[in-house]
């Protein structure tokens, strides 16, 4: 008895060790006799003519899509940048997948201004654990590599200010100017502020007030009380919550943007911008449908920015922002948009690209004025019938969805400049696309139609008439 234990304690120290994950830091590749650019030359890019997936677009990134859900990869590596003090920046990832679906390699770039060794250390410790615990959801024959960003707290640039008449950019200057009368705009962005300071009331004429990217927990009211001739307010990515903001009934305020902070809806306080015109909400955690009191007392709203802000639902009330003519919903968690949308008659921009939506509203076709529509990395498979009642649209982007089929609705635009249908599962091209004759520019890339290399054969007459009418066809 004791001569088996012995052996399988020995078998078991002898065992072949996992295979893990090797996370190699982009900087750091000279230590290793590896390098992506050596590597992309043996794995297989995960779209284009190499792809593994060749007529297979639907099914891939509907298994890609549940996989992500599931391993909420991106939001982890958020909480676990903010628990190690990393607040802004970005990360770059190149994924090289075995074919088995194991992850051979992964490179990371790391972009901030400033990023310590211990926090290198510990984002590259949580990718290894990730990546080993979470293999690609697909096998291959040789596998293949793909690549993927984030951006964290809206990422880091580096500060850039405006220059010009009127203009100060710095905290510093503007406590120097002895002509404060001759001050329009005052650019305070970047500059490690965690309160208002009292310098920007000194100026009577101030319009444009930039506080962005800072830690300013508290607006007070007097903030638009003693600046009368405000008209543009940024307080983009700061720490602002709801119970810390308050201004003043004015009617002066144009523009506000309170991206990036931490409002679970839009604070009552900003309903006293009674001829606010434009603002923008996005990147904080609203609550999944927002309330129809949000937008009461924002009539006079033209562009409404609610990008990646975890909205699964729209308020009925939206459809009474009457001269609302931009609307962004990038980066939501949309499965459809209610029919209201189509009563917003000035609409002339809207964007509900990076969502779930398996279709677009039927009455689209109501919305006369659209010029602008992006709805790419969705699930669109179709489009509505009424989309041909849209005879001001010049731009149509729904790429990287589910079409199969070309959609009919879309000869009949005949204001179209500009069409992106790459990424998709087309095999097919109507001999109707010659009666776009304004179109510009034809997106087809990464289609079963365009995986062999050069124009596809079967439509080439067809694109040399497109190119002929000085559409360029990028295939």
């Amino acid at each position: 008895m004791r001569t088996l234990l012995f052996l399988l304690v020995a078998m078991m120290g002898f065992a072949p060790a996992k295979a893990q994950v090797k996370v190699i830091l982009v900087k750091d590749t000279a230590k290793y006799d590896v390098t992506p650019t050596r590597l992309k030359k043996e794995y297989p890019p995960m779209w284009g003519a190499q792809s593994p997936f060749k007529g297979k677009g639907k099914a891939v990134l509907d298994s890609i899509n549940r996989w992500q859900a599931r391993t909420k990869l991106f939001e982890l590596l958020i909480e676990e940048a903010g628990k190690v003090g990393l607040k802004s920046g970005s990360l770059f990832l190149d994924e090289f997948v075995g074919p088995s679906g194991k992850f051979d390699y992964l490179f990371v770039s790391i972009v901030a201004r400033s990023v310590t060794g211990q926090q290198e250390q510990a984002l590259t410790e949580f990718l290894q654990k990730h990546y080993e615990a979470n293999p690609f959801p697909m096998t291959t024959p040789k596998g293949l590599y793909r690549m993927s960003s984030l951006s964290i707290g809206g990422g880091y640039a580096k500060r850039t200010v405006r220059k010009g008449p009127g203009i100060i950019s710095s905290l510093e200057d503007a406590q120097k100017t002895t002509r404060p009368d001759t001050v329009k705009i005052l650019l305070l962005n970047q500059s490690d502020l965690t309160r208002i300071p009292q310098e920007v009331y000194r100026f009577p004429k101030l319009e444009e007030l930039d506080l962005s990217k800072n830690s300013i927990r508290h607006v007070p009211a007097e903030l638009t009380a003693r600046i009368p001739t405000l008209l543009r307010l940024s307080l983009l990515q700061n720490t602002l919550s709801p119970d810390s903001i308050f201004m003043t009934r004015n009617k002066h305020l144009l523009a506000l943007n309170i991206q990036g902070n931490k409002l679970p809806d839009i604070p009552k306080a900003i309903r006293k911008n009674r001829r606010l015109a434009s603002l923008w909400v996005g990147n904080n955690p609203l609550d999944k449908k927002l309330a129809n009191r949000s937008f009461r007392g924002l009539r006079r709203l033209n562009d409404l920015n609610l990008y990646n802000a975890g909205l699964s639902e729209l308020p009925r009330r939206i459809a009474r922002l009457k001269r609302l003519q931009i609307l962004d919903l990038y980066y939501n968690n949309f499965t459809e948009l209610p029919a209201t949308i189509g009563r917003l008659k000035h609409l002339t921009q809207l964007a509900v690209s990076n969502n779930k939506l398996k279709s677009l509203p039927e009455n689209l076709g109501r919305n006369k004025r659209l010029e602008v529509l992006y709805a790419h990395h969705n699930q669109l498979s179709e489009l509505p019938e009424t989309i041909t009642g849209l005879q001001s649209l010049r731009v149509l982007d729904i790429g990287y969805n589910w079409f199969s089929q070309f959609p009919a609705q879309i000869p009949g635009l005949a204001n179209l400049e500009e069409l992106d249908m790459s990424n998709n599962n087309l095999t097919r091209l109507p001999a109707e696309l010659r009666k776009l004759t304004k179109l510009k520019a034809f997106h087809l890339r990464r289609n079963p139609l365009t995986q062999k290399e050069g124009k596809p054969a079967d439509y080439a007459a067809l694109i040399d008439q497109l190119e002929a009418n000085n559409t360029e066809v990028f295939y």
